[in-house]
């Protein structure tokens, strides 16, 4: 199941130089990290929480560092104040990624790296 991101901005005057593509790109991108970070180290990142391990000793779910490596952002499409991408797992571990519905969350640890990123992005553009 992809995580999909969807924005639309309202803005008032002085904020123009936000732009919701780049806004969710941001998003997307540090939705990602966190996913394969938390992949790779072993945590669920709703609530940080050990993974169970796996007969070789490695957290569920990173068992060769396919899903890890492999989540991908799709193209971002849009205009200025609205637009829209999915992060994705690669196709063949989606059905596990699915069976499981802890994996591919906005929430948690997922949640704050977004948050920090945009917030980054939004002081950035507007030169605070």
């Amino acid at each position: 199941m992809p995580l999909k991101f969807s924005l639309r901005l309202r803005l008032p005057g002085g904020l123009e130089r936000i732009d919701a593509r780049e806004l969710t790109k941001v998003a997307a991108e540090a939705a990602a990290a966190e996913l394969k970070r938390s992949l790779i180290e072993g945590y669920a990142p709703a609530d940080g929480a050990p993974r169970k391990q796996n007969s070789a000793g490695r957290p569920e779910g990173f068992n060769t560092g396919r899903l890890a490596e492999g989540l991908r952002i799709t193209q971002i499409s849009g205009s200025k104040t609205r637009a829209r991408t999915k992060v994705k797992p690669p196709r063949d571990r989606a059905g596990w990624v699915e069976s499981r519905g802890d994996v591919m969350v906005t929430d948690g640890s997922v949640g704050e790296r977004i948050l920090d990123a945009a917030e980054a992005y939004i002081a950035e553009t507007l030169g605070s």
